[in-house]
């Protein structure tokens, strides 16, 4: 894939602003990092996120935190 990048990254990764995150319902969220790890259910169709269109959109999403962070 070709594409002109403002994010300096490589052709095979994603730019974190291409995927909305929409959070499980009813559960709290803490501070999440700038580029934290999420599970959810990836939908690759195009998601209108308010000001812009983003191609992927992760649903029920869940933060991953590391074990030392659990603690």
């Amino acid at each position: 894939m070709s594409y002109d990048d403002p994010h300096d990254v490589d052709d095979t990764d994603v730019p974190f602003d291409t995927v909305a995150v929409l959070w499980r319902k009813g559960i709290t969220v803490p501070p999440v990092p700038s580029q934290p790890t999420v599970e959810g259910v990836l939908h690759l169709r195009n998601y209108d996120a308010g000001p812009v269109i983003v191609p992927l959109r992760l649903d029920d999403a869940t933060p991953v935190y590391p074990e030392e962070a659990k603690r």
